[in-house]
């Protein structure tokens, strides 16, 4: 008798988004033909470059260190970046429900949660919503605007629909400024801000138009002691869950966002996933910090091949995934990564911007230590 394996759940009630056949996950057993790529989605991000000057400028100063710490990005500088592993992500998209916000794995729900963003970036997580009111600017008012907080000016073709600042231009001119052996407290302001707002548009929120980022986040950075209150982590899984969404679709060959992020987490629950990495942690650095710097051997897992993490992933069991890979560490690590602790396990929805997503940790409660019932519809 032949056994056709649809890939997807036996009672699909739940999945009301399932009937559009809209899903990348429907064509992988039923038409494999119809994924462009065999599925591989490129991950779209700007910020290469960026990386390769923050390394440079390493150590900051210490009163432009001073602020990004203030800002409440220090965790996200200190992991840095990695490659990208198209093949594991693009797996992990076939796996997102978007109904439940979580990957849907043989053995049932896991997903990332405030818990991973807050411990691996050490990212604010229990601040202020980042939302605020779309103004409209002239030209002219960008350049006003971005100049007295950044000290650099931009040409007209360096913004786009009176919307969007285009990152390269503004990385360039910030390797142009020549930065004194003993900077004024104000340039040392500007050149963090800048910093930050690089950040933002090529590493925490990327775009598919990877090259521009939106001018609404520059008002945060006025005041980076307010800037520090807002729950940074939150926007950022927000977003993250928006563009896992939108990649489900078969219609989309590319995906952006916290990519990065959700490839840590990964390392750390999924050991089929996960790098060999010995070294000795750094107590006072972000937990994703670890990652970094060193060079990582995938000589025992797969690295970047598509169809190898498929079918790793169809054997799991729930033995095969790390619940709970924090708890014997968490008491050593900074107060940035678990000053959130309280929240971690919160039901509710994260706010990006027009960005809504729902947050629910009470599906995935085997990854806080805790038994897990048939969740509710």
């Amino acid at each position: 008798m032949a056994i056709r394996y649809s890939g997807g759940p036996l009672n699909r009630e739940l999945l009301f988004l399932s009937g559009t056949g809209d899903h990348r996950a429907n064509y992988i057993f039923s038409d494999p033909t119809a994924l462009a790529d065999d599925g591989l989605l490129r991950v779209r991000r700007g910020n290469e470059k960026l990386w390769n000057f923050i390394r440079r400028e390493k150590p900051f100063p210490p009163k432009v260190a001073e602020y990004i710490t203030l800002a409440g990005f220090a965790g996200v500088i200190m992991v840095d970046n990695r490659r990208i592993d198209n093949g594991l992500i693009s797996t992990l998209v076939e796996r997102w429900r978007p109904e439940t916000s979580t990957f849907h794995m043989p053995f049932g729900e896991v997903t990332i949660t405030l818990q991973d963003v807050e411990v691996l970036w050490g990212l604010k997580v229990d601040g202020q919503e980042v939302c605020g009111t779309d103004e409209s600017y002239t030209i002219s008012e960008i350049q006003e605007k971005i100049y007295s907080l950044t000290g650099i000016f931009l040409e007209d073709k360096a913004i786009l629909n009176n919307r969007k600042i285009n990152m390269p231009y503004v990385l360039n001119a910030l390797k142009s400024i020549v930065f004194p052996e003993n900077p004024t407290d104000h340039e040392c302001l500007q050149r963090a801000r800048t910093i930050i707002y690089l950040l933002i548009g090529s590493h925490l929120f990327p775009s598919c138009g990877s090259q521009w980022v939106d001018i609404r986040y520059i008002g945060f950075l006025e005041d980076l002691s307010v800037c520090g209150v807002y729950s940074w982590g939150g926007a950022v899984l927000a977003y993250l869950y928006n563009q896992l969404t939108r990649a489900t679709s078969i219609r989309t060959h590319e995906i952006s966002g916290a990519v990065f992020l959700l490839q840590l987490w990964a390392w750390e629950r999924l050991p089929c996933t996960k790098p060999k990495l010995d070294r000795n942690i750094n107590w006072n650095r972000s937990y994703g910090a670890r990652w970094q710097e060193f060079k990582l051997s995938h000589t025992d897992t797969t690295s970047h091949v598509l169809k190898a993490y498929r079918s790793q992933f169809n054997s799991l069991s729930e033995t095969n995934f790390i619940w709970t890979p924090y708890d014997a560490i968490l008491s050593r690590l900074p107060e940035m990564c678990r000053s959130g602790e309280g929240c971690w396990r919160s039901e509710t929805h994260l706010i990006c911007w027009n960005v809504v997503e729902l947050h629910a940790p009470s599906r995935v409660l085997r990854q806080f230590h805790m038994f897990q019932p048939i969740p509710d519809p």
